[in-house]
This record gives structure tokens, sequence and C-alpha cells, in this order.
């Protein structure tokens, strides 16, 4: 199975109306997902979190420029992901659309964990999203 969590609080400085993602997914194999929401303020400059644990143990722990198509190798061959949210910098607020592409190139052998958190050029929280995805036994 796998959840989607909007992991913000009333400081984040977009908020996600709404989170498409399917219920389950073939490993190996791509999860694509979306999203639509709103940007509450201008923005100069974007930055992505990316933490991820593979059975609990950290996988992936990098900060990407998030102005634009965002593509993260996993380590050891293990996958990658592809993110587009914001086209490009500076943006405007108004509606944002977000389109997640998970291509998962093992079968997992434990649950994965990821943890997103976009934060503008002064260190404010955007978005934050937690992805879970439990294999089948």
């Amino acid at each position: 199975p796998i959840s989607v969590t909007d992991c913000c609080d009333a400081s984040c400085k977009a908020t996600i109306k709404q989170l498409n993602y399917p219920a389950s997914a073939t490993v190996p194999g791509i999860m694509k997902s979306n999203g639509t929401g709103t940007l509450n303020a201008d923005v100069t400059d974007v930055k992505m979190e990316l933490t991820i644990t593979l059975s609990g143990v950290r996988i992936t722990d990098k900060t990407v420029d998030a102005c634009g198509h965002m593509h993260i190798d996993f380590p050891m061959k293990l996958g990658s992901v592809d993110i587009d949210a914001l086209k490009s910098c500076p943006a405007k607020s108004g509606p944002i659309e977000v389109d997640i592409s998970i291509n998962n190139k093992i079968s997992l052998p434990g649950p994965v964990k990821a943890h997103s958190v976009s934060k503008d050029q002064a260190g404010n929280t955007l978005l934050c999203l937690d992805i879970d995805i439990t294999p089948r036994k």
C-alpha cells in the first residue's frame, strides 16, 4: 500500500488542495502521482530537501533546486524520482500543479519512507509531503 500525507502546518507558505496517487504500485515499476495547490507568496528561489529510508536505513538525503524540473537518482541504481512543481523562479503566488514519477528498479525488501520539504529563499517552508510505500508480503 501507498500513503501520501501533507505534513505542512499553518506556517507553510503554500497549500495542497488535492493529491492523486495509486493505492498500490507494482515493483519494480513506475508510480505516478500528482496534485494541485496554491503558492501563497511570491518566491525568488526554492530548494527541496528529500530524505528517503528503505527498511529504516537512510539511502537518500539531498537538497536540490526546486525551480524547474527535478531529477534525483537513488544510490546503487535503485531507481529515481522526477518532480515538476514550479516551472521556474521567480514564481508569483497562485495555483500550482505537482507531478511526481518514482521509477523503482528493484523489488522492495522493506518499507520505503520519503520526506520532502520545499523552502523559499528565506527558509520558509512552502510544501511538505510524506510518502510511505509498504511492499506486499
